[in-house]
């Protein structure tokens, strides 16, 4: 039995040299690696998915609503919106994420259709870590209900800032959720909203 034993010590030590040699020779090489960088506070737009914030391949698990006159799922690879006579109370849907960096790209191209027997009204806010939203010139589009998936712009840039309930600065550089209100304030809107893709572009 103690030859065993005087046996294995060697190897032991044998084999925890040659274990921390690699684990050296692994450090180096990520010293070396000139693609590594330290983590950012916010990721950068054109670092994340193509500007792609949301499109048919998404979880949407990080989807809420407001009202119980709102519902969603997923239908046909797209993300769909049953709406109740929503509209007077400002009913809304969100989606929120990590903090993104909009710097570089601050307008959003969302990818819509309308299934119901009236136009409906979108309007689209970005809320920053702070919980300041970009309501100074509010971002609207009709979005027409010819049962076809159209794109909308909703222009960012220059509008980084909060009118109400008090005038602050929106932080482009730390958005963390994006404020979807069906025909906000009425006339009230039923139907179906589809929504294919959201993309942040320049």
């Amino acid at each position: 039995m103690k030859r065993i034993i005087y046996f294995l010590i060697p190897l032991f030590f044998a084999s925890c040299g040659s274990m921390k040699d690699a684990q050296i020779e692994n450090d180096i090489a990520l010293i070396q690696n000139d693609s590594l960088e330290l983590p950012q506070t916010a990721m950068k737009i054109e670092n994340h998915d193509q500007g792609i914030i949301y499109d048919s391949a998404s979880d949407i698990s990080r989807w809420d609503i407001s009202h119980r006159n709102i519902s969603f799922q997923k239908k046909e690879g797209s993300l769909m919106f049953n709406l109740l006579d929503a509209g007077m109370d400002w009913e809304y849907a969100s989606l929120k994420f990590n903090a993104i960096d909009f710097s570089n790209a601050q307008n959003l191209n969302i990818r819509m259709k309308n299934e119901g027997k009236e136009k409906s009204k979108i309007r689209i806010d970005l809320y920053d870590e702070n919980g300041n939203f970009t309501n100074f010139v509010p971002q609207e589009k009709t979005i027409d209900n010819n049962n076809e998936f159209n794109n909308y712009i909703f222009i960012f840039k220059d509008n980084w800032i909060q009118n109400w309930p008090f005038k602050a600065n929106v932080d482009k550089t730390k958005i963390v959720e994006i404020r979807i209100n069906f025909n906000g304030g009425g006339p009230n809107y039923s139907g179906r909203i589809f929504i294919e893709q959201i993309k942040a572009i320049p």
